[in-house]
Parts: C-alpha cells; sequence; structure tokens
C-alpha cells in the first residue's frame, strides 16, 4: 500500500526547479482561467481535497481501487480485424469510484537491454531522458500511418481535390521565411493552438507586403507568439517546407479575406500531413513543451516493486480532456478534420490518427496496425462508426465547445457537418441532417444550457439566426440519449416511415421577381428527394416511392400517417426565416417534481438538470422530462402537491417504450393498451409562445402517453394545431 501511495502522492515532489518555474509562468500568463488542466491534479490528491489521510473534505475514506485491462491486440491489415483474441500485454488501473482521482496505469518499463528491437510494438513504458522530444520518432510515426493505414487515414478531401483541382493558399514557408501564395499542390503541415488573451502578431493589410517578401518573418521572429515560434522551428526540424497558421495566413482585418477562408478551414486542415495542436497552457504564449531544445523537462513516475521496473502513465484523453484547447469549438474542427495529429500537453507529445494513438511514454507504434487502451476516447476514430452514430457523436462533443463569438456557432461546425452530411445523403438545416429530421429533432441538454440571446423580432418575417429547435441555438452541450431514443435506434429507416407523419415547412426567399408585390419569403418542404438516393438499409432516412404517403415518404400501412394524411398540412401562417411550420397534436399537462424511478435506475444527470414529473388533468403521472432546474418558476409551483401549472406540448413522432430510468413501474394507462399497441407513446415537445402566439420556442423533450394527449389533457384539450417553432 505504501508503495501505491508513492505512485499518485510522489509527484509533486519530484517536480523539477525549471519544471516549476515553467508552470509557474503558464500560471501567470492567464491567472482568470478556470481551467486547470496543467497540474497534473491526478497525481496530486491535495487538489482533490484529499488529505495525507485518506479523506475527503467531507471525512470519507476515498478509496484507491486496482484493476487488469487488456491491451495491445495486433489488427489484420486486410480485414481490420483482431489477429488473435489474446492480447498481448496487461496495464494495472488504479481509479477511485468517487471520481476524486483520474484514471492512471502502471506499465512494465523494460530495462534498456531488454528493449524491443523488431518493428512490432510490445506495448511497454518506454523511458524518456532528453529534455526534447526525440524527432526521429515523430518523423517515424508519420511515415509508418503512412504506409500502412491505407485509406483509413487518407484525406477526406482527396477526392474533391482531384475533382476540381487544387485551390491556391496562402502558406508561411519556413525555409524562406514569408507567406507566400501557393499555385501548385504541396505537402504542408497546420497549427491547432489557442489564442487565448496572449498579444498576438498578426497578418494585417498593413504588413501584408513586408511578410509576403522573402525573410519577412525572420525579421519579426520575435514579436511571434511562442506557440507559433515553436512550430515554424518543429516544422524545420522534421524537414518539411510549409506551415499553415491562422494568424498568419488569413488576413485579419480584412473581412473578406476572413469570410473567404473560413469556410475552407475543414479543408485546410484536412489536406494537411498533420496537424501541431498546442495543448499545452492557456493562450499562444505556453509553447509547444519539448518541441524544441531546452524548453522543458519530461518527469516520469517510476517505481520498483519487487524488481520489477514500473512506470506510471495516464490515458491519453485524460491528458487532453481538461485543456483550453480541448474546450474551443474551432480547435475541435481542427482535431477531428485533420488526418494526423501530434498532440502536445502535459510535458508530453502524443500522436493520433484514425487508427492509432501512440505516445513518447509506451512502445505501441509498428508496421502492424494494432489496437490499444490509449486510443479509447479519440475524436479521429469518429470516422470509423456508422453515419448516424459518427453525426451525433460529433455534435455531442462540439456542442459543449465555447466560442468566442457565438455567431460563429454553425459556420465552425461547417467543415464537419460538410463531412458527415455525405454518407447520410442529407443536408444540414441549422445543423441538423434533413434525411432524417424526425430523428435528429430528439436530442436533449446533456448540460444546463441558455438559449442563443437574440434581438426581439424586428421586422415581419425575420425569425432567431439560432432556432430553438435546433441544437445550435442553445450555449451548451446536447446528447441524443439512449435511454430515450432507444426505440427508434431498432430500425430507424422503418421508425421514419411507419412512426413519423408531420409534414415540415421551412421559411425560403425564392429568386425575386421583377413586378409590383413579388413575394420575398415562400413555404417549402425542409428535405426534398434526391436524384440518386443510396441504397435503402436500416439506417437509411426518408425515400420517396410511389406507393408512399406524402412527400416525406410515409408508410402506406402506417395507421398514424394514414390518420393525418386527411388532416391540414400546408402552413396558413406567413413563413418566418429559420422557423420550422407544420401541423401537429397539441395538448396540456403540468410538471412536479416527482420521479417514478427509485434511486437504483435514477439518471446520471449534470448538476443543474432535473427529470421533472407530467401529470393530466386527472393528476395521474404520465411522464418525465429533463430539464435546467431554473426553467421551473417556483412561483408557480403549488407547496402543496409540487405541481407547477399547465404547459403546452406538441407530439412530433411515435415512441415505443419507457427506459427504467424514465419509469420503473406500472401505471393507470397501460393494462390493456400495452399490450394491443406496441407504440403507444409520443415523442413531445415542451414549447412557450410568444407575447403574440405567433412563435414558439421548444423547451425540452418528452414522451408522453397517447391516452393522455387523447382524454386526459388539461383545457382546451387536444387540439390539431398549425406550429410557428423559432
Amino acid at each position: 500500500m505504501a508503495s501505491m501511495k508513492a505512485l499518485f502522492s510522489s509527484r509533486r515532489h519530484r517536480l523539477s526547479k525549471h519544471e516549476s518555474n515553467e508552470r509557474q509562468e503558464d500560471r501567470n500568463r492567464s491567472p482568470q482561467s478556470e481551467i486547470e488542466g496543467e497540474n497534473d491534479p491526478m497525481l496530486v490528491p491535495e487538489s482533490f481535497g484529499i488529505n495525507s489521510f485518506g479523506f475527503d473534505p467531507h471525512s470519507n475514506r476515498v478509496m484507491c481501487r486496482m484493476d487488469w485491462q487488456l491491451d495491445g491486440r495486433l489488427q489484420n491489415q486486410a480485414s481490420g480485424q483482431s489477429k488473435s483474441d489474446v492480447a498481448l500485454t496487461r496495464r494495472m488501473r488504479f481509479y477511485s469510484e468517487e471520481g476524486f482521482l483520474s484514471d492512471a496505469y502502471a506499465v512494465v518499463l523494460p530495462r534498456q537491454s531488454e528493449e524491443p528491437e523488431t518493428s512490432s510494438p510490445s506495448f511497454l513504458g518506454r523511458a524518456i531522458t532528453s529534455r526534447e522530444i526525440d524527432i526521429a520518432r515523430t518523423r517515424r510515426w508519420i511515415s509508418l500511418c503512412q504506409e500502412n493505414h491505407e485509406s483509413s487515414c487518407q484525406s477526406l478531401y482527396q477526392s474533391t481535390v482531384k475533382k476540381q483541382g487544387y485551390t491556391p493558399m496562402r502558406i508561411i514557408d519556413v525555409e524562406k521565411m514569408y507567406v507566400v501564395q501557393t499555385t501548385t499542390e504541396v505537402t504542408y503541415a497546420t497549427l491547432s493552438y489557442m489564442w487565448g488573451n496572449s498579444p498576438i502578431f498578426k497578418l494585417i493589410c498593413e504588413n501584408f507586403a513586408m511578410l509576403s517578401s522573402e525573410g519577412g518573418l525572420e525579421a519579426v521572429f520575435d514579436n511571434l507568439a511562442r506557440t507559433i515560434q515553436d512550430a515554424i522551428r518543429l516544422v524545420r526540424d522534421m524537414g518539411m517546407r510549409y506551415i499553415w497558421v491562422d494568424s498568419l495566413c488569413i488576413i485579419q482585418d480584412d473581412k473578406m479575406d476572413w469570410e473567404k477562408s473560413a469556410p475552407t478551414m475543414d479543408k485546410i486542415y484536412g489536406n494537411s500531413l498533420f496537424t501541431l495542436c498546442g495543448a499545452t497552457g492557456r493562450d499562444a504564449a505556453a509553447g509547444l513543451p519539448r518541441a524544441v531544445p531546452h524548453s522543458r523537462n519530461l518527469v516520469q513516475l517510476r517505481e520498483n516493486c519487487a524488481g520489477l521496473d514500473l512506470l506510471v502513465v495516464r490515458p491519453v484523453e485524460s491528458h487532453i480532456r481538461s485543456t483550453s484547447w480541448n474546450s474551443g469549438a474551432w480547435t475541435f474542427q481542427e482535431r477531428v478534420m485533420s488526418t494526423r495529429c501530434l498532440i502536445f500537453v502535459d510535458d508530453r507529445a502524443f500522436f493520433q490518427c484514425r487508427q492509432a494513438t501512440w505516445s513518447e511514454e509506451l512502445d505501441c507504434e509498428g508496421s502492424t496496425p494494432a489496437w490499444n487502451l490509449d486510443m479509447i476516447g479519440s475524436p479521429l476514430t469518429l470516422f470509423n462508426a456508422n453515419p448516424l452514430r459518427r453525426y451525433s457523436t460529433c455534435v455531442q462533443l462540439y456542442s459543449s465547445r465555447k466560442l468566442t463569438f457565438m455567431g460563429d456557432k454553425l459556420i465552425a461546425f461547417e467543415g464537419i457537418g460538410n463531412v458527415l452530411s455525405v454518407p447520410l445523403d442529407c443536408k444540414l438545416y441549422h445543423g441538423l441532417p434533413d434525411s432524417h429530421f424526425d430523428w435528429a429533432l430528439l436530442w436533449e441538454l446533456s448540460e444546463p444550457a441558455k438559449e442563443i440571446p437574440e434581438e426581439h423580432l424586428q421586422r415581419r418575417h425575420v425569425g432567431p439566426k439560432f432556432p430553438s429547435w435546433s441544437w445550435c441555438g442553445w450555449d451548451g452541450g446536447v446528447e441524443w440519449r439512449l435511454s430515450t431514443i432507444s426505440g427508434a435506434l431498432v430500425n430507424m429507416h422503418e421508425w421514419l416511415t411507419e412512426h413519423t407523419w408531420i409534414v415540415w415547412y421551412k421559411a425560403v426567399l425564392p429568386e425575386r421577381g421583377s413586378g409590383p408585390g413579388a413575394p420575398e419569403w415562400t413555404h417549402e418542404l425542409v428535405w426534398r428527394p434526391v436524384e440518386n438516393p443510396l441504397k435503402t438499409s436500416r439506417w437509411s432516412g426518408y425515400v420517396a416511392s410511389d406507393n408512399k404517403i406524402g412527400p416525406y415518404g410515409r408508410s402506406a400501412n402506417s395507421e398514424t400517417a394514414i390518420e393525418t394524411s386527411k388532416r391540414e398540412h400546408v402552413p396558413r401562417a406567413d413563413p418566418i426565416e429559420n422557423c420550422l411550420h407544420f401541423w401537429t397534436y397539441s395538448a396540456f399537462f403540468s410538471l412536479s417534481r416527482t420521479s417514478m424511478s427509485d434511486a437504483k435506475f435514477k439518471s446520471n444527470l449534470h448538476p443543474g438538470l432535473r427529470r421533472f414529473g407530467i401529470h393530466d388533468s386527472k393528476g395521474d403521472w404520465c411522464e418525465t422530462i429533463i430539464l435546467e432546474e431554473s426553467q421551473i418558476n417556483p412561483e408557480r409551483v403549488d407547496p402543496a402537491n409540487g405541481i407547477d401549472h399547465t404547459y403546452e406540448f406538441i407530439a412530433i413522432s411515435e415512441a415505443k417504450d419507457f427506459d427504467l430510468e424514465e419509469y420503473d413501474s406500472w401505471t393507470y394507462y397501460v393494462p390493456q393498451e400495452r399490450e394491443q399497441a406496441e407504440w403507444y407513446l409520443y415523442y413531445s415537445l415542451l414549447i412557450q409562445w410568444n407575447e403574440d402566439k405567433t412563435v414558439a420556442r421548444r423547451l425540452g423533450l418528452a414522451k408522453i402517453y397517447k391516452a393522455a394527449f387523447k382524454s386526459a389533457s388539461f383545457a382546451p384539450g387536444m387540439s390539431w394545431k398549425e406550429i410557428t417553432l423559432g
């Protein structure tokens, strides 16, 4: 036990004086930051409030647990499947269930004479003695990926370049030290980093001529941010000639140049050979630790237990997760769109591509593709998943990122969206795939979030730039919660054709007419059939055909589609920009703080979110909804029963069942109906209208009994209603 305690506590006493000074400099650079990723808290228990006796601030004993994790599976290059079910090695994992300590691993550290000489990885530890990264190793990482990862690590835009030709771009020549406009395709690196609050020397109209002349950057090199200096030196040391850096390759005070460059950033990063990621520090002054000689020293925690040398390492993503760089929306796109990333964080360098994650401290790289524990959580592997999972995961990761300018919410996602939309056979409408639009609306908040503030409607036909019905309208994280949408995932295409009915319209601005009174805005379907649809599968979206009902291709065998096809669907209200126009069922219910799931099945919600109960006009519970705690006005709650006044809900599609998180018992509505109808619930949106009752906004998503809609709504009862949702 004493040895295990040393593994976690001795790190804080082993920092060299040089490293301590460096970290103090980082803290001084940005005292306002709330991110505390730089102090390696996994190895400093006191930073979690754990005292030297192993107790938390509430005098509870913190238990450190250990288990074995299988590691190292070689992959068959042809099929991508494991060659063997037997892992080559294991790691000893240390963790606390209370979350006081981040995960850490103990790995065997072979003596120098025992280190492997073959190309196959051993997945054992590796001692690092140099104060700078091994340039030869970083070059080998890139070469191994290029030579052995075949199509999986090719640029996502390779086919686009072949079809459309090379697009000239502004780039830095690190040999002649100036900004040059390329006319032919060149091999280059890119830099992803945080500007932060530190001063940044930028390319502007005034210095454009100077920086575009040979040696222009050399003359101002000392004025460049340290991260940019280190990146230029490192690229040159790696034998490359070009690097793209946003602050020096986009004219920062030229609006036209920015508007031209911003939509192409995904291609700029996607077509680069690799991206240098400055995840250290909180701004561009932090530099790339150990990227240049004598910058910093890597301190490894080693222990000898019973004659066996052990090295303590952390999962790669745990180093990255709490950094300022990882919290940025633009840097998320830069990382995900890159084919390869060389990430600098916590005085360490890591390599990631779509098929591997390699570390200086572990012998994992090799010519044979292999899986290891550090690949868990890497966003670069997202493109190996099916298209819907790829889309939802990207949105879930991106939506919680921070933007300096909230107006960039969709612009910073545009590049990712362009790639995600191809296999979905769709266009993105305010960030939602139109081919799966009914499903795309089933997102929920994963953390407390506020709507992105908008000015009140100032003129006719003008709606919110970021509507509440899309995740892009909220400043916070969202998710497609499995407990909510599991029924639809069994067969997505069947659910869309059998269990949805709404004909979704949007407002569009057509070609302007020449005569007086020509219409400016009109209604148009959100989804339109594509000319050459992909082959239909369980994950396919809408497909129009002769034997379908309505423009969204609903099945002629669907009772709901048949019933609602007889009702009105074409909007009557004036079209309003960025709003959804449609007809559906409306009903009224009240909210309470009552939960119908016990602690065993309690939802794991972010602090600030709460699962509220929904009650009908007879006082019976009929579902739950997850909302931000502050969304319920305490003044509206009846203190006798905790029930809030009525709210309006609109049904948007059919749902199959409750999850145990939502409800783990039987209820009034169930007896015969549950046996007779498999889809006995409605996915429903909680909405709130503006003062003049012209535009509603979305507040949350629920599943509610159909029977509650039909027979137990508060006044004025269920109705078929036209909705304008902004």
